[in-house]
């Protein structure tokens, strides 16, 4: 029920986003999301990543209190910092381009940090397996966005800045309610006989994250290169385009990646502390295995029907370039699959192997797309991803061959 409610509201939210914006004003919001992709790549990404890992090691240890704490302290700095620094980036843009990008740095930076700690909450809802609860967040928080960014945009302005200030009220509600559903998974009040935890477990937590870290600056730059990149080439325009067709075919890769991480990696993690590594990593092997099959059938339906997808979910303003579609859900199914071979990886406490292929990567989408877009027009930057990507799958087959022969697995 929650997946088809992410994936009804998905649609719809493009749907109306893009019939109330247009090719432009759709091209402006998708500008503006890059700064909340880059909020969510360099911080809240990893911060996800290090509660979710952490969650079952400190419930094995009866110190879920130390650990929700210490979330707390670091979430609490993190919105202060950021705050400040997005008025900062405001105020200086504001005086040398113009207001618009003062209110849209400002907005995109708020839903940043809200979505990112939203992000956080799912992340420990997943590990706790409460997943009716992700699930029925996830779906309202697909539903929650695009209505509240059009209703914004219908009382205010149709611009991007104005539909990203909806999503901004949307997600205060979002979060807050969510908040409440902390309590569920185990949550207690610090007692000052475990202060002493408090260096160990921040240590733990750099020593995880700060690869995630590192990936998520260059993960800032694959995610947001090719709008900017396009912008530079083309206009706002082709930008909304691209971003509507990268949306479609994203949506039931991000259900399928949803439904992984809330039913399946969970389990793994915690069975990695108990089986053999070589059976994990089978099994990681099965679920891509059924991944590529039902990608498949989906690649089939992206194929011949491109034109009238485009015209159904959007409208016939975007369907320029319809027949990239098929493109963009191969790279990106195959980006999904890669991702997944880095659980291995986790499950042995070690990312730090994959940065290098994750700043491979970045760099790849930045230079290829560059490269690319300039001598093939719009068409580079799809054909550039999937290049990049095929590059980090066979990069991160190898670092998992190099793990497994290290650890004897």
């Amino acid at each position: 029920m929650g997946q088809f409610l992410s994936f009804s509201g998905g649609v719809v939210g493009i749907k109306l986003l893009t019939s109330t914006l247009g090719p432009e004003g759709y091209g402006e919001l998708a500008l503006g999301m890059t700064i909340a992709i880059v909020l969510q790549q360099i911080f809240y990404g990893p911060f996800g990543q290090v509660a979710f890992r952490y969650y079952s090691i400190y419930r094995q240890k009866n110190q879920l209190n130390i650990f929700f704490d210490a979330l707390k302290r670091i979430g609490l700095w993190s919105i202060a910092i950021f705050v400040l620094i997005s008025l900062i980036v405001g105020y200086f843009a504001k005086i040398t381009i113009s207001n618009k990008w003062f209110y849209l740095i400002i907005f995109a930076s708020l839903f940043g940090i809200l979505d990112g700690i939203n992000g956080i909450l799912i992340a420990l809802q997943n590990a706790a397996r409460q997943r009716k609860v992700v699930a029925f967040f996830q779906g309202l928080m697909q539903w929650a966005r695009p209505l509240a960014g059009v209703t914004a945009v219908i009382l205010f302005s149709r611009n991007g800045q104005t539909a990203l200030a909806g999503f901004c009220v949307a997600m205060v509600f979002i979060t807050a309610y969510q908040g409440k559903f902390l309590g569920k998974v185990g949550f207690k009040s610090k007692t000052d006989s475990e202060r002493s935890y408090k260096d160990n477990i921040y240590k733990n937590f750099f020593n995880y994250g700060y690869p995630f870290l590192i990936w998520g600056i260059f993960g800032a730059v694959q995610f947001s290169s090719d709008r900017w990149i396009l912008k530079y080439f083309f206009s706002d325009r082709e930008v909304g385009i691209y971003s509507v067709m990268y949306q479609i075919a994203n949506v039931p890769v991000l259900i399928i990646g949803g439904i992984l991480s809330q039913f399946v990696t969970p389990i793994l993690f915690e069975k990695s502390n108990i089986v053999n590594k070589k059976t994990i990593y089978r099994l990681i092997k099965q679920l891509n295995f059924f991944l590529i099959i039902i990608m498949g059938f989906l690649l089939i339906g992206y194929y011949f029907f491109s034109l009238e997808i485009l015209t159904y979910i959007a409208s016939n303003k975007f369907v320029t370039y319809h027949r990239y579609l098929p493109l963009i859900l191969i790279s990106l199914t195959l980006f999904l699959i890669t991702q997944n071979l880095t659980i291995f990886g986790s499950s042995l406490l070690n990312v730090k192997v994959y940065i290098f292929p994750k700043i491979v990567l970045s760099l790849n989408t930045l230079l290829l797309g560059f490269l690319f877009t300039y001598f093939l027009g719009f068409k580079g930057i799809i054909i550039s991803s999937l290049i990049a990507n095929i590059i980090y799958f066979l990069h991160v087959i190898y670092t998992n061959q190099f793990l497994s022969e290290s650890h004897k697995v």
